[in-house]
């Protein structure tokens, strides 16, 4: 009787936890566009372009991080993003955590990009992670266009950034913003730097 109680327990802990993680992502996990709002002025933010735009996406640069803002001193994480578009994203992620889990102790500082995968035609391609995020458990996936993209879990997924506007990858195929060609870079780009998870 008692290891029934205590498996019982655990499944429940296993559960708690299952939901506490819809929770924190499900307005990310959502198939629709979602527009996020910020406390940065994203007026200068909105429509910005890297080097690499040129129609075409990221060639022939690698998305690592390195480089630095020499204006300000201050090291921009991606070579390409610039820190003012690198931090509206991330606090468009924290207001979302805060709008979902307005009792969360996470801070701003424990978003992080994990991938910049270029610019195309002005929309950004991201990452997003968070400090304390699970690396581990069902391993998630999704179709484009025929080309597949993986992940270390079902709540990672790249998205796509343009005019203070979220989309998911098949989103933001479906609507012009990338095309075929984007998508096969971005995936280059993706799996060369995530090759534990194809």
């Amino acid at each position: 009787m008692k290891n029934k109680q205590m498996g019982g327990s655990i499944l429940y802990v296993a559960l708690a936890a299952m939901v506490l993680c819809l929770l924190l992502f499900s307005g990310c996990m959502e198939g629709t566009v979602n527009e996020r709002s910020s406390g940065l002025d994203n007026a200068n933010v909105a429509g910005k372009q890297d080097n690499n735009d040129q129609g075409g996406g990221n060639e022939g640069k690698s998305p690592t991080n390195s480089g630095g803002d020499e204006g300000t001193g201050e090291q921009e994480t991606f070579p390409g993003l610039d820190l003012e578009t690198e931090r509206y994203i991330l606090q468009a992620h924290y207001d979302e955590l805060l709008e979902y889990v307005p009792t969360s102790k996470a801070t701003l500082d424990d978003f992080f990009i994990k991938g910049y995968y270029g610019t195309y035609n002005g929309a950004v391609v991201v990452w997003v992670g968070m400090v304390g995020q699970l690396e581990w458990g069902v391993p998630g996936s999704e179709r484009v266009a025929g080309i597949i993209f993986k992940y270390p879990t079902i709540n990672d997924f790249i998205e796509v950034w343009k005019e203070r506007t979220f989309y998911r990858l098949q989103e933001a195929y479906d609507s012009g913003l990338l095309t075929q060609e984007d998508l096969e870079s971005i995936r280059g780009w993706h799996k060369t730097e995530n090759s534990q998870y194809y």
